[in-house]
């Protein structure tokens, strides 16, 4: 099984731009970085000159994950080779929790290195999803940092709308199949198996952790600060989208619509499909007046939409809430569609069906999320059982565990 531990890490993604939903994937990083406008990238448009990298301290980057000598003799102390890699992963949490890594309330908003958050046992979820993998590779295994690909959430804090990754950490084994090995989370979603995962580099970690920096000192208004972490972000991984939206957020900010614009289209260069950067340019290119290049990407924003069952989910169980089961029926099946592996679209369907009477679709709907409970959450599960015990009830069926 792949198993979810604790809680997956959160990456803010800040624009203010637009609000939208939907998941977007994450470009490959290559030794071959792109091309890329320097001067826009270090806040020339802002302040007629480049930003100083010493504006502002930033960790080097082999320092997020790196272990000092004190991390290393508590961790040689605690945990010895000889067990197979995912129960040494497990064992790793287990001391992690026990020894007060994890006190209540342990969460805050600070983004911090592996060695600082070792002193601090205090800070966000992405870093101790680094301090993790920095004591994990430690002792030998091989950790790697993936995203869970969730429909984006977004959040809306201090005028701005922030979304947010999903990083974790996938715990891998060559002598053991793929559905054993371990995932590590350090956040209240549980992606679990719900949702496709995808291991990233390293690289896209560490531009993630000048991210959360850049859009802390975004919201304190140190501009100058918040691009030379930008642009220590893009240098460590050129390829990383979400540093050119967090860019265009800086410029927007500032009335530079040219440069934020500029900024989200490079965004879009790199991920085609990064929907915080496609709605942001039709917003920005409608308050320009160019309403034929904010048509063109609302068109790609819309196609891309269509095609992604979660966008799909997402308006199912919105429809559902609010008590538009039809729509909510609707919604699911063109997930289902584009998804069929997902027992939580049948599932949705199922009580979608049912609020409409329709029994004996919602009966069989539940016969398929269960066969394939992999992709259905345990809570869920025990509500699919209980809904067609329901069902069956009201249909006159006798209902056993093995019918």
């Amino acid at each position: 099984m792949n198993t979810t531990i604790m809680k997956p890490a959160v990456v803010a993604l800040l624009t203010a731009l637009s609000l939208l939903t939907g998941c977007t994937s994450v470009a490959p990083t290559s030794p071959l970085a792109p091309l890329y406008d320097v001067g826009l990238a270090s806040g020339v448009p802002l302040f007629g000159e480049p930003v100083s990298s010493q504006i502002i301290a930033i960790p080097d980057a082999r320092e997020v994950i790196a272990l000092t000598p004190a991390m290393g003799e508590y961790i040689d102390s605690r945990i010895r080779g000889g067990s197979a890699p995912v129960d040494r992963a497990r064992r790793l949490v287990k001391i992690l929790v026990r020894e007060d890594f994890f006190p209540e309330d342990y969460y805050t908003n600070n983004t911090l290195t592996a060695a600082e958050l070792f002193e601090a046992r205090t800070g966000n979820c992405l870093s101790y999803t680094n301090l993790f993998v920095a004591m994990a590779r430690h002792i030998g295994l091989d950790a790697r940092f993936q995203i869970a690909r969730i429909p984006a959430a977004f959040s809306s804090d201090e005028g701005y709308l922030v979304r947010s990754r999903h990083i974790n950490v996938l715990i891998r084994d060559s002598k053991i199949p793929r559905s054993e090995w371990l995932t590590v989370d350090f956040n209240k979603v549980a992606t679990s198996n719900l949702y496709p995962h995808r291991i990233v580099a390293d690289e896209f970690a560490l531009s993630s952790f000048y991210n959360n920096l850049a859009v802390d000192q975004l919201y304190l208004k140190n501009y100058r600060a918040s691009i030379a972490l930008i642009h220590a972000a893009i240098k460590v991984d050129p390829y990383n989208g979400d540093s050119w939206v967090n860019l265009a957020a800086v410029y927007s900010r500032n009335h530079k619509l040219d440069a934020a614009i500029e900024s989200l289209k490079k965004a879009v260069e790199l991920e085609a499909g990064n929907e915080s950067a496609l709605a942001g340019l039709v917003r920005l290119l409608q308050a320009r007046g160019d309403l034929q290049g904010a048509a063109f990407y609302a068109s790609e924003m819309n196609s891309r939409r269509q095609k992604n069952p979660y966008f799909h989910f997402a308006l199912a169980q919105a429809a559902y809430e609010q008590g538009d089961y039809k729509q909510s029926e609707k919604h699911a099946n063109a997930a289902i569609d584009l998804r069929s592996r997902s027992g939580l679209f049948y599932y949705t369907r199922a009580l979608s069906q049912y609020q409409q009477g329709k029994l004996e679709s919602a009966s069989a709907s539940l016969l398929l999320a269960q066969e394939r409970e992999k992709s259905l959450p345990d809570s869920k599960q025990q509500y699919a059982l209980a809904l067609a015990e329901q069902i069956n009830k009201e249909r006159g069926v006798i209902f056993t565990p093995d019918s």
